[in-house]
C-alpha cells in the first residue's frame, strides 16, 4: 500500500468517517512502465452531482473577472493527470 501512503502525503487523499454528505470513489492501481503503480480514482458517479457548463479559458484575467461566491475551481498538476 505505498502508492496509498504517497497520494495520502501528496494530500491529495485525506481519510474521513464515514458520513452521508461526502461523495467516495473507488481507487484502483494500473501499472506504469517503469514497473510502478499510478492510482486511478473512478469518478464517474461524480457526474450524476456536478453540473455540466461548457466553457473557454482566454487568461486568467478573465477567470478572474468572473469569479462569482459559489464557485468552486480546481488545480490539476498535469504529472498526476491521468486519462
Amino acid at each position: 500500500m505505498l502508492i496509498i501512503s504517497t497520494v495520502l502525503d501528496e494530500q491529495a487523499l485525506r481519510l474521513v468517517s464515514d458520513d452521508l454528505d461526502q461523495f467516495m470513489v473507488h481507487i484502483f492501481l494500473c501499472p506504469k512502465n517503469n514497473c510502478s503503480f499510478r492510482p486511478i480514482f473512478n469518478l464517474n458517479d461524480l457526474k450524476q452531482v456536478v453540473e455540466y457548463a461548457h466553457f473557454n479559458v482566454d487568461g486568467m484575467p478573465l477567470v478572474k473577472n468572473n469569479l462569482m461566491k459559489g464557485i468552486f475551481f480546481m488545480k490539476v498538476d498535469l504529472k498526476d493527470a491521468y486519462i
